[in-house]
């Protein structure tokens, strides 16, 4: 038994570190220095929760330097002793989508994505297996602009320049390839800067083809130049 001591004028006090689905006697008496009541005494089983945990509250995504990140608010104090886990599903339906993490935290990293919409839903599940309302938090996923290739020709090389083509993720470098058909040209290298000089091994003229490649392998249109 744990014994609760209360002033007087006392009419109630927390019983904490309670077990979901214990039974548990409470028993109470009024008590002076003279005399004391009888028991009043009271049985019961602690449920917990009869409906689900509250539904996720500020879902965020952001593209970061390690992958796109999903955060969420913490539970209130008073959802914490039943929250199980966290399930975070990609996909345009929550019943059809892919569980990419599960867990108790407020966050997950979900890598580098493909170009297009990107669905992320999130939903509380409690010891009971019941789920919150899953929240969904949608993102554009843009591929790499397309590269506007320039040259400049010293003697027997070839210096070709382009800007910047990053968009919704990072770069992870731009394919070089020459050849009269792009499906069939060769790659010559894939650099992560903004310009390649290449030394044909003869003179005449060639088609070069650059496509900018982000974090998530997401090509972007061909850019070209004949030189």
């Amino acid at each position: 038994w744990q014994t609760v001591d209360l002033p007087g004028d006392g009419t109630y006090t927390h019983l904490l570190g309670l077990r979901l689905g214990g039974e548990y006697q409470v028993r109470v008496r009024f008590q002076t220095a003279f005399a004391s009541s009888n028991w009043s005494i009271v049985t019961h089983t602690l449920a917990g929760r009869t409906d689900p945990l509250d539904d996720v509250a500020g879902l965020q995504l952001s593209v970061e330097g390690d992958g796109i990140h999903a955060r969420w608010s913490t539970l209130a104090a008073s959802d914490l002793p039943a929250w199980a886990l966290t399930q975070v599903r990609v996909g345009a339906h929550w019943d059809t989508a892919i569980e990419v993490w599960s867990g108790r935290a407020t966050s997950v990293n979900l890598g580098w994505r493909q170009a297009g919409t990107l669905h992320v839903w999130v939903s509380h599940g409690d010891y009971e297996a019941r789920w919150s309302t899953p929240v969904l938090a949608t993102l554009e996923i843009l591929a790499p602009a397309q590269p506007v290739v320039t040259q400049k020709t010293w003697r027997e090389r070839v210096e070709m320049q382009w800007p910047h083509c990053g968009t919704t993720q990072p770069i992870r470098g731009y394919e070089v390839r020459v050849g009269p058909i792009y499906a069939e040209a060769q790659v010559l290298t894939e650099v992560n800067a903004l310009g390649y000089i290449h030394s044909p091994d003869a003179a005449g003229t060639y088609l070069f083809w650059v496509t900018a490649l982000d974090m998530g392998a997401n090509r972007s249109a061909l850019g070209f130049l004949a030189a």
